[in-house]
């Protein structure tokens, strides 16, 4: 019977430690005044102090030191970063740090019904970190706190084609993560010859991120 009772508790405790320790995610200060070092340790350089109880931090990774004491790599709302005791940040367990997601795109221009006279026919290229996606089918993974480059190529073609491109940065949050966001952009694409030279359009670029259901 006592051995039951203790494979029962190994049994409920494994679901917790596994999603305790997905990372990145959000954290909790339960104290203020807290030190941030440099290095999982003790004695290594401060790097800032987090002042109030209840800041909210994101926790990159985690780290055990030398003497076996638990440390969060932790990210700061103000961008900075470096190391805080883990018997001082408490995690929601249940938390969703990332998911898969649908990219779509709304594409609009300023130029006019002939595009200023810049061209007629365009081609338009996509990626989320150097990842080429597909303007028709395209989807992508996210996760909490990481940041992401969504970069964009509108190219015009003649003879001597035109091209534009753009790259937008952007760090999603557990809320969009669990609800989905909008990125936008601008394109400025110009007329690099003959008597328009100098005329230009306008793109805006609208990406929708949409959790798969």
């Amino acid at each position: 019977m006592k051995k039951f009772f203790v494979m029962l508790l190994l049994f409920l405790l494994i679901p917790l430690v596994s999603l305790a320790e997905s990372f990145p995610c959000s954290g909790t200060t339960k104290t203020g005044n807290l030190n941030v070092r440099r290095q999982p340790s003790t004695v290594s350089e401060r790097a800032t102090i987090i002042r109030n109880k209840g800041e909210t931090v994101t926790i990159l990774r985690e780290e055990i030191n030398r003497k076996g004491n638990k440390w969060y790599y932790v990210k700061l709302k103000n961008g900075r970063t470096g190391y805080v005791q883990a018997e001082y940040i408490d995690i929601d367990p249940y938390q969703i740090s990332s998911g898969s997601h649908n990219v779509s795109f709304t594409v609009s221009h300023t130029g006019g019904e002939n595009y200023n006279n810049v061209g007629t026919e365009w081609t338009f290229y996509y990626e989320v970190n150097g990842k080429q996606l597909d303007r028709k089918n395209a989807s992508a993974d996210f996760i909490m706190g990481e940041e992401y480059v969504f970069y964009a190529r509108i190219r015009e073609q003649d003879s001597i084609p035109d091209t534009g491109k753009a790259e937008v940065k952007y760090i999603p949050t557990e809320d969009d993560i669990v609800k989905g966001f909008t990125i936008q952009q601008k394109v400025r694409v110009e007329e690099n010859s003959g008597p328009y030279r100098g005329k230009s359009v306008i793109w805006t670029i609208e990406w929708h991120i949409t959790p798969v259901q």
